[in-house]
């Protein structure tokens, strides 16, 4: 019974991490600063934290 909740539990975290860095936008190590990725263009819009 742990083996399947521990596999479940595993893979949850692994797919909400890869979806984190498709978002053009992230916040900085310093938790203030709001960073855009390379490939970002001019007028990207995303959602970062709930916030347009």
């Amino acid at each position: 019974m742990r083996f399947p909740l521990l596999v479940i539990l595993l893979s949850f975290l692994f797919i909400s991490c890869e979806e984190e860095d498709n978002s053009p936008f992230y916040v900085a190590k310093n938790g203030v600063t709001i960073k855009a990725r390379d490939w970002v263009t001019v007028g990207t819009t995303a959602e970062l934290n709930g916030v347009t």
